[in-house]
């Protein structure tokens, strides 16, 4: 009987394992009379006694909001599908439906992308400017938009990429196509250098939000303006007038980006088409010249608070105050919720007093990405961040990137590029691969259940022994659905017990992404629920995977 029982055992773990992670096999079980399918994955709730020493007690205050500006998950997705690639790399009419499909199916809300004033500059003589705004560039870049909004995926648009490009003395920016605000072999005078950039943010309004309709909420002010205090010696010379040179640092220059494109926007009755989002600061080690957090981010504040609608800044290994440097070693493996969430909570507690909201709007986690990405435990790692985001009152968080991507400009192999081939994501580009990495589906789980674009109510919640977990209510089509993250970031399964304030009174489903049993393949389906639970009303127990992402929604997609 032993060994009938333990061939079973190793029969049941062959069909999971060749599943892959978005299946879902089949189980008789009971249906209660509310449910429309009757294939629906439904349990009775474990039941932990009091004595069991192993059960994590969780709690979920869903009697109070913490947060309702709450923007969902979502990720940078560069609008190069269709640009024509220079090698020839272009993706097919299947690799597009393909990728397209998958952001479809992974419900994202709002992608970031790059925008290149390339796209549309023919020529320049002396200060007269000439854009041709259906070129074929542009065309392509408005094939994008369209493919976007047919999934009513809101795009922020990055209006250029970095400072360099405005104050370095440069004639190309990041996709080396030509820009029209810096003439190589001219006198440029700073001033017109930022004139003729915010001419074009103008021009892009016109021509692509009014003219062509497209709906376009969010213009990104350029990206990691880096600073030097002692000495400025990575600042910028610029020409304040002929024969006049002084220097800046990227902070300043970013600075009067910010507030020149402001003006231009007001004075021609524009500003209020858009709202203006920056500065995008990085924080590449804890903070410069010993500066405090608080500091830092108050020197944005008292000079651009007058001119931002949303402010912006990243960060992807932090460290707690007074560690002497970035850990580079940083590890998927790490448990770093609690340095999340107390970052984010003084990010949040600076920042209200503007009245504005904080967009962390570019993360991924450790000193070595491009493997770790890779390894089992990433996807918790990049859980346990969002799962912080929500508890302590953030807008919005943007990953870097959803998927690897072909830059069509580019050949170089070096820091995250291959062979032009921009190599972070949670998938590897359609033209390498069409097999995702395990992180793909432990982040689509965020993507589609941890909140829509807007109307969301997150409620706090208290975790325990490395269990962290999160709480999102909103509507959809006239129903009510509330949906529990819960991130598993120890190496063992744990028993978990959840307790919510208010009773819930529905049932609930568990999505659950683990990360030892997933096997990734090119069909990239969401994962299926795998257990249900009856008329949830103020205990949710369960036994979650170790290093696992688990969903409990009263979704049944």
């Amino acid at each position: 009987m032993t060994k009938k029982i333990i061939a079973l055992c190793l029969a049941l773990i062959m069909v999971l394992s060749v599943a892959g992670c978005g299946k879902y096999v089949e189980t008789k079980v009971e249906v209660p009379a509310d449910n429309t399918e009757a294939k629906d994955p439904v349990y009775e709730t474990q039941t932990f006694t009091e004595a069991d020493p192993d059960v994590l007690h969780l709690s979920v205050k869903n009697n109070k909001v913490k947060n309702n500006q709450w923007m969902g998950v979502n990720a940078i997705n560069q609008g190069f599908m269709f640009l024509p690639d220079e090698l020839g790399r272009n993706y097919t009419d299947a690799q597009i439906e393909e990728e397209l499909k998958r952001m479809d199916d992974m419900d994202v809300n709002m992608v970031r992308s790059y925008m290149d004033a390339g796209y549309a500059f023919t020529s320049r003589n002396g200060d007269v400017v000439n854009y041709n705004w259906d070129s074929e560039r542009m065309q392509a870049f408005y094939k994008w938009l369209d493919a976007m909004e047919e999934r009513d995926i809101e795009v922020a648009v990055q209006m250029g990429w970095g400072i360099g490009s405005i104050a370095g003395a440069t004639t190309q920016d990041h996709l080396g196509y030509t820009i029209p605000w810096y003439e190589s072999g001219k006198l440029n005078i700073y001033s017109d250098i930022i004139d003729m950039y915010t001419d074009w943010v103008k021009l892009f309004i016109e021509e692509v939000i009014i003219k062509r309709g497209y709906d376009i909420e969010y213009l990104v002010m350029f990206t990691e303006p880096y600073h030097d205090k002692s000495g400025m010696s990575n600042g910028y010379e610029v020409y304040t007038a002929p024969g006049v040179k002084v220097k800046k640092n990227a902070w300043e220059v970013s600075v009067d980006v910010i507030k020149a494109t402001d003006k231009k926007l007001k004075d021609v009755g524009l500003r209020d088409m858009v709202k203006l989002t920056g500065p995008q600061y990085g924080l590449s080690k804890e903070f410069y010249e010993g500066e405090t957090l608080e500091e830092e981010l108050n020197w944005w504040i008292s000079r651009i608070d007058d001119y931002i609608d949303v402010y912006t800044f990243h960060w992807y290994i932090p460290t707690w105050p007074g560690a002497s440097s970035v850990n580079s070693a940083a590890s998927a493996y790490d448990d770093n919720y609690d340095l999340w969430l107390y970052y984010f909570e003084e990010f949040v507690r600076i920042i209200s007093k503007t009245g504005k909201p904080f967009w962390f709007d570019e993360w991924m986690y450790g000193g070595n990405a491009i493997e770790n990405q890779k390894t089992d435990f990433y996807a918790q790692q990049i859980a346990q961040t969002v799962v912080a985001a929500m508890n302590s009152g953030v807008s919005n968080c943007i990953y870097w990137q959803m998927f690897e991507t072909v830059w069509p400009t580019r050949s170089d192999t070096g820091g995250e590029f291959k062979d032009g081939i921009h190599i972070l994501g949670t998938a590897p580009s359609l033209y390498i691969s069409a097999i995702p990495y395990k992180l793909f589906y432990g982040y689509s789980l965020l993507t589609k259940y941890a909140g829509q674009f807007s109307n969301n109510k997150v409620y706090y919640a208290e975790g325990e022994n490395g269990v962290c977990l999160s709480m999102v209510e909103y509507e959809k089509d006239g129903k009510k659905y509330q949906n529990v993250i819960v991130v598993n970031t120890t190496s063992m399964e744990q028993k978990i017990s959840i307790e919510f304030e208010k009773r819930i009174g529905k049932n609930m489903y568990r999505y659950c992404f683990d990360p030892l049993t997933c096997v990734p393949n090119t069909s990239a389906e969401m994962i299926d629920a795998d257990k249900g639970f009856k008329n949830v009303d103020k205990i949710l127990q369960d036994t979650i995977p170790a290093g696992s992402i688990t969903v409990y929604s009263t979704v049944r997609d």
